[in-house]
């Protein structure tokens, strides 16, 4: 999962400038996508970050913002 000493640094930038410009994306099948969510689920992201990451930002890139 996310281990390093960057993950501060990283969740921060997630919750200021980077929330709409990062995307979620694990190592499958070497990483399960149920541990990965429930690492997510620690981090203490709002709804409105998670979702950003987890699902609209990828949508918004390969699909368009509407």
């Amino acid at each position: 999962g996310v281990q390093t000493c960057a993950l501060p640094i990283f969740l921060h930038f997630m919750r200021t400038r980077g929330k709409h410009r990062v995307v979620f994306a694990i190592d499958r099948p070497v990483l399960l996508f149920e541990r990965c969510l429930s690492e997510v689920a620690a981090f203490g992201l709002t709804d409105e970050v998670r979702r950003a990451w987890l699902h609209d930002n990828a949508n918004a890139f390969f699909f368009g913002d509407g």
